[in-house]
C-alpha cells in the first residue's frame, strides 16, 4: 500500500544526496542502488523508485520487485512514444527516499527541467533523499580526456559542482576482465550489440584508462573529505595519507633544475601531486625576476603540476603555512647561495630556517648551477634588520654615545692640561658628523621609502596579472577561481556571498554562491576579509587579517574575476533561454508548416476533368520552378527539411540523442537511406563489395547522416551525371564515399568551409554580411544544405566515425564517411561466397 504524503513545509531540511560512480555501463551502479533501495526498505524507511532503466537486464528489473515504482511520465516526440520520470508524481508521493537512475541524462523536450540532475536538485530542496548513479565519462571536467580516450563525444555532461555537493559518493568498481566477461555473456547489451561494444568502446585499454580515472576522481573526492575534517577538527599535525610535493622557487637561476629533480621524486609515487610555490614579500625588496618565473610556471604545469604564488612578510615561515595547507609530506629547496659573511650581517637564510621549523616535513636540499654564482646584497636584509623605526634607533645611539664618550675621557678632580680641549674639539667634529649623518639619513630613508613602494607596487601588479591571466587562460568555473584566489593570499577558505532575493528584491539574508576551502564564510561579518564586487556580491575570506597592500591586490582581482562570472552567467541564461526558445518554436513551426503542406495538396488535386494544357519546361536541378504552386510547395518541402534539421541538431548538441552503436550491413542500409534521400528522383547507382562490409554505427543516425548527403547531392547534380555511392574497407575501417559533380557556385558555405581552414570564418561572415537578399529559394536552400552539413557531421562523430570534403576530380564534391569496420562472422562470410 503506498503512502500519500502532502508536499513537505517551508523550512523542511534538504535532502541527502548519495551517487554510486562507475568507470562504464555495466559495472553495477542501478544493482547497487537497487540493494541500498532494499536494505533501506527492510529498515522501515519509506523507499520508492522514481525512475530505473533496466535497458532489458533481467537482473535490474528482478531488483525493482518488492519496491515502489512511481509511474512515469509518458510524453510524444516526434511520433515516438517517450517515458521519464514525474517529478511531480515524486514530489506528490513524498517519500522519504528516492532511487534516480543516470544522474547526467538529457530530458526529452517538453519536460519541465532540461537535465535530470535538475529534477534531483528539486527533489533534494522538498527534503527527499536521492540515491543516484553516474558514469565518470559523464563528469564536465573529464568530457576532453574521455573523448581522448574513447574517441566518443559525451553528449550527456553533468557539471561537477553538482557531483561534488553529494553527502555521499561510493565507487561500484569492476575489473576490466570481468567487466567484459559480464559484457560477452549478454548481461549488459542486447546480443546484436556484444560485438560492436567489445571491438569499439569496451576495448581493454579504454576501460583500463575510465577505471583509473572514476578512482583518481573518487579519490579526490576523499580528499577533500580529508581536508574539510581535519579543518572542522582544528588538526594541524601531518597525516601522510598521500605524497605531496612542494618546490619552493626563488624565481632565480637554478629553479628549472629544482624543478626537474622535484618532478623525478614525485614521479617514483604513483598519484604523487607536485606544487611550485613562490613568494612575493610584501615589501617587494626581495622581487624575482618576472621572466625567469614565467619560464619556471611553464615547466612545473608542463610537468603535470601546479603553480601557486603568494604574498607574505616572511619567505620561510609563508612556504611552510602553504605546505601545511597542502598536507605537503616534502619540501624540495635548492642550496643556500649565501656565504659565511653575508649570513654573520643577515641573519638565517629561507633554506636553514626551513629546516629548522619543518617538523615532521622532509625537506629536499638540491645543488643548482647557480648556487657557485655570488648572491644578491644583503642590504634590504640589514636594512629591516634594525627594525620598523630605524632612524629613531640611529638619533638614540647618536644622543646617549657621546655624552658617555665625552665623561669616559674627562678625570674629575685632576689638572686640566690638554684632554678637555682635545676632548671638545673631538665632540665638536662629531656633532658635525652627526648632524650630517641625521640629514643623510633622512634622504636615505626617504629614497628607500619610495623604491620600497616602487617595487611593491610592481610586484602587486605582477601578482594581479598572474591571477588574471589565470581566468583569462580559461581556468573560470567560480571554484577554481575561488581556489587560485584563496592560495595566492594563504587563506583557508573563501566565498562568494549573494543576497537573497524576493519579487525580483534584494533581502538581508545571504547565501554561498560558490566557495572554495573548508568551512566557507556564509555571511559578511564572519569573514576576516570581504571585498564588494558588485551590488547584492561580496567576496569574503577567512584564515587572516590582510595587509592595505594585499587588499589593493584583492580589490582588483576580485572587480576582474566578478565582471567575468556576470558575462558568463548572463551568457549562460541566454543560451538557456534560446534553447528553451527553440525547443518551443521549432514543433510549433513544423505543425505549421505540415499544415500548410496539406492545404497546397488539396488545392493541387483537381475537382473534376483537366483540359489538356501546353508541356511546361521543366525547372533545372535545385530550382523549385519559376512560381505557382509548385514552387511554394516545394519552398515549403524545403522549410520542414530545414525544421527537421535544426530540431535533430538542437537534440544532438544538447545530448538528446542517445546512440547504440552496433553491427550493420551496408548492404540492408542502401535501401533506407535512398527512401529517405531520393523520394522524387532516380535513385543512384551504389557500388558495394560482396558481401558488404559491416560498420559499427547507430542505425538511426547513420542512415540520417548519409540519407542528408545524399539527397543533396542528388538536389545539385546534373541530371546526365548521376551521384556514385561506393563503398570500400581497409585497415579496420570502411569508407563510403557520395561523388556528386555540381557547379562549384552552387556550393554552400558549408561544403566551401569543411574543404578549407577558415570555415567558421567564412559561416560567421556570410551570416553577419550586408549583402543585399537573394531573389528565390537560393537562401533557404543554401541555408538547409548548411544545417544538412553540420547535421550530418554531427551524427557521424556521434557513432564514432568522421566526415571530411573532398573536390571531385572533373568539378563537383565528394563526401567522405569513415566509420569502424566489423567482423562479419565464419559463416556469413561463406554462405556469401561462391558455391
Amino acid at each position: 500500500m503506498s503512502i500519500e504524503t502532502d508536499a513537505p513545509p517551508a523550512g523542511l531540511a534538504r535532502g541527502r544526496l548519495r551517487i554510486f560512480v562507475g568507470a562504464a555501463p555495466g559495472v553495477g551502479k542501478t544493482y547497487a542502488m537497487l540493494v541500498e533501495g532494499h536494505h533501506r526498505r527492510a529498515q522501515g524507511t519509506d523507499v520508492a523508485v522514481a525512475f530505473v532503466e533496466t535497458h532489458g537486464r533481467r537482473p535490474i528489473a528482478e531488483m525493482t520487485e518488492g519496491l515502489e515504482v512511481v509511474p512515469r511520465r509518458s510524453t510524444t516526440y516526434r511520433g515516438m512514444r517517450c517515458a521519464e520520470m514525474d517529478l511531480n508524481a515524486v514530489l506528490a508521493r513524498h517519500p522519504q527516499v528516492a532511487l534516480v537512475d543516470e544522474l547526467a541524462h538529457t530530458n526529452v523536450p517538453g519536460c519541465g527541467n532540461a537535465k535530470r540532475w535538475q529534477d534531483v536538485e528539486e527533489l533534494l530542496a522538498a527534503g527527499i533523499d536521492v540515491i543516484t548513479t553516474l558514469n565518470v565519462q559523464h563528469l564536465e571536467s573529464l568530457n576532453d580526456t574521455v573523448e581522448q580516450i574513447t574517441g566518443v563525444v559525451q553528449r550527456e555532461r553533468l557539471p561537477d559542482a553538482v557531483a561534488r555537493r553529494a553527502d555521499q559518493i561510493e565507487l561500484v568498481d569492476l575489473s576490466v576482465e570481468a567487466l567484459r566477461r559480464r559484457l560477452a555473456h549478454g548481461d549488459v547489451y542486447p546480443t546484436d550489440r556484444i560485438e560492436a561494444a567489445l571491438t569499439h568502446y569496451f576495448r581493454p585499454g579504454n576501460l583500463a584508462a575510465l577505471r583509473e580515472l572514476a578512482l583518481l576522481w573518487v579519490a579526490d573526492r576523499v580528499e577533500e573529505g580529508l581536508q574539510q575534517y581535519r579543518a572542522e577538527h582544528g588538526i594541524g599535525a601531518l597525516w601522510e595519507a598521500r605524497e605531496r610535493i612542494v618546490i619552493g622557487l626563488a624565481g632565480d637561476v637554478g629553479g628549472e633544475t629544482i624543478i626537474r629533480r622535484a618532478a623525478r621524486i614525485a614521479a617514483r609515487t604513483p598519484g604523487c601531486d607536485l606544487t611550485a610555490v613562490h613568494v612575493t614579500e610584501c615589501s617587494g625588496l626581495l622581487g624575482a625576476d618576472p621572466a625567469l618565473l614565467a619560464r619556471q610556471r611553464t615547466l612545473v604545469e608542463s610537468l603535470g603540476g601546479r603553480y601557486q604564488q603568494v604574498v607574505g612578510n616572511d619567505i620561510a615561515d609563508d612556504l611552510l603555512s602553504a605546505a601545511r595547507a597542502q598536507n605537503a609530506t616534502q619540501i624540495v629547496l635548492g642550496v643556500s647561495r649565501r656565504g659565511r659573511c653575508a649570513r654573520l650581517l643577515a641573519g638565517e637564510d629561507v633554506t636553514a630556517k626551513v629546516i629548522r621549523l619543518c617538523g615532521p616535513i622532509n625537506v629536499h636540499i638540491v645543488t643548482h648551477e647557480g648556487a657557485a654564482r655570488p648572491p644578491r646584497l644583503a642590504w634590504p636584509r640589514i636594512a629591516r634588520g634594525l627594525g620598523p623605526h630605524p632612524r629613531w634607533y640611529a638619533i638614540i645611539l647618536g644622543a646617549v654615545l657621546l655624552p658617555v664618550l665625552a665623561v669616559a675621557l674627562t678625570r674629575p678632580g685632576g689638572p686640566t692640561g690638554p684632554a678637555p680641549p682635545f676632548v671638545a674639539g673631538l665632540a665638536a667634529v662629531l656633532g658635525a658628523f652627526l648632524v650630517v649623518g641625521a640629514v643623510a639619513g633622512l634622504a636615505f630613508e626617504g629614497a628607500t621609502d619610495r623604491a620600497r613602494q616602487a617595487v611593491a607596487e610592481s610586484t602587486q601588479a605582477s601578482i594581479l596579472s598572474i591571477l588574471a591571466a589565470d581566468v583569462l587562460r580559461g581556468q573560470g568555473s567560480p571554484a577554481a577561481l575561488l581556489e587560485q584566489l584563496r592560495e595566492a593570499f594563504g587563506l583557508d577558505a573563501v566565498s562568494v556571498l549573494e543576497r537573497r532575493r524576493r519579487n525580483g528584491e534584494p533581502t538581508p539574508e545571504w547565501y554561498v554562491a560558490a566557495s572554495a576551502g573548508p568551512d566557507p564564510p556564509e555571511r559578511p561579518e564572519d569573514a576576516d576579509v570581504a571585498v564588494p564586487a558588485r551590488a547584492g556580491v561580496v567576496v569574503a575570506g577567512r584564515g587572516r587579517r590582510l595587509s592595505v597592500g594585499e587588499l589593493r591586490i584583492l580589490t582588483a582581482y576580485v572587480a576582474h574575476v566578478a565582471a567575468l562570472l556576470a558575462e558568463r552567467t548572463d551568457s549562460e541564461a541566454a543560451a538557456s533561454a534560446l534553447e528553451q526558445a527553440l525547443a518551443t518554436a521549432v514543433p510549433t513551426l513544423r505543425a505549421a508548416l505540415g499544415s500548410a503542406q496539406a492545404e497546397l495538396t488539396e488545392q493541387a488535386e483537381p475537382a473534376g476533368p483537366v483540359e489538356p494544357t501546353e508541356p511546361v519546361e521543366p525547372a533545372p536541378p535545385g530550382e523549385p520552378g519559376n512560381g505557382g504552386p509548385g514552387a511554394a510547395r516545394a519552398s515549403l518541402d524545403e522549410a520542414v527539411r530545414l525544421l527537421s534539421d535544426l530540431d535533430d541538431l538542437y537534440r544532438l548538441e544538447t545530448g538528446a540523442l542517445d546512440s547504440h552503436l552496433r553491427p550493420l550491413d551496408l548492404g540492408e542500409l542502401a535501401d533506407a537511406v535512398r527512401s529517405q534521400a531520393c523520394a522524387q528522383q532516380p535513385a543512384p547507382g551504389w557500388t558495394l563489395p560482396e558481401p558488404p562490409p559491416l560498420v559499427i554505427a547507430d542505425r538511426w543516425m547513420l542512415t540520417r547522416a548519409l540519407g542528408g548527403l545524399l539527397a543533396d547531392a542528388v538536389r545539385r547534380g546534373p541530371p546526365d551525371r548521376p551521384v556514385a555511392v561506393t563503398a570500400a574497407k581497409a585497415n579496420g575501417q570502411v569508407q563510403i564515399r557520395i561523388v556528386d559533380h555540381r557547379r562549384e557556385d552552387e556550393e554552400p558555405s558549408a561544403w566551401n568551409a569543411s574543404c578549407a581552414p577558415e570555415a567558421l570564418g567564412a559561416l560567421e561572415a556570410a551570416a553577419t554580411s550586408d549583402a543585399p537578399e537573394s531573389t528565390g529559394d537560393t537562401g533557404l536552400t543554401d541555408v538547409a544544405a548548411d544545417t544538412a552539413f553540420r547535421l550530418a557531421q554531427g551524427l557521424a562523430e556521434a557513432t564514432g566515425g568522421t566526415l571530411r570534403l573532398e573536390r571531385t576530380a572533373g568539378g563537383g564534391r565528394t563526401a567522405v564517411v569513415t566509420l569502424p569496420a566489423a567482423r562479419r562472422p565464419a559463416a556469413t562470410v561463406a554462405a556469401a561466397g561462391p558455391s
